[in-house]
């Protein structure tokens, strides 16, 4: 068995490279196949305002101001010192930090249903709306902790294990979005 580390380094570097491509692959196929479904369930109008509230999972990631990257950069850094006091401290308060803003986009969230009612025209879609915009949320509040995760991987040079979590959390995502619109309407 070869114990080089370069030989090793290049085989995670590949299969990361593969899961990833493998991630871009299942999301176009999960998207041909999931907007059919939820014309379907939602009719053309909320729809449409299904791809506008999904749009505000873009606008949260805007809050993650480069932490990620930081994460990966003094991570690396302390982690060739040997430094694994730092490395602990920095992956940590980044789980922390992380960890809040999940709750502060679920507390957005929450507060923006209560405008549920400007976005569509009839009461009973009001409802729907504020599922969809607590989903929105909840997704991106459940991936705020792995983005922490995700920088310490990349330190390591571990590209398989940080295509891996993406790649189950594009898995999971149309699950629970079909089981919302199966169980609301």
């Amino acid at each position: 068995m070869n114990d080089d580390p370069n030989t090793s380094q290049h085989r995670q570097l590949v299969i990361g490279a593969g899961l990833r491509f493998g991630a871009l692959i299942v999301t176009a196929v999960i998207g041909f196949f999931m907007t059919p479904f939820m014309v379907h369930h939602l009719g053309d109008k909320l729809f449409g305002l299904w791809a506008l509230v999904g749009s505000f999972s873009g606008t949260y990631a805007i809050l993650d101001l480069g932490l990620n990257d930081a994460v990966g950069r003094y991570v690396a850094k302390y982690i060739g010192k040997g430094d694994h006091k730092s490395v602990n401290v920095y992956v940590n308060t980044a789980l922390v930090i992380y960890c809040v803003l999940g709750v502060a986009v679920i507390l957005v969230a929450t507060g923006l249903t209560l405008f549920a009612s400007f976005f569509v025209n009839t009461p009973e879609d009001v409802s729907l709306v504020k599922v969809l915009i607590l989903i929105v949320g909840i997704e991106f509040a459940i991936s705020c902790p792995e983005r922490a995760l995700t920088g310490t991987m990349l330190a390591k040079l571990r590209y398989d294990l940080s295509a891996t979590i993406p790649l189950g959390f594009q898995l999971v995502s149309p699950a629970m979005s079909g089981s919302a619109f199966l169980l609301g309407g």
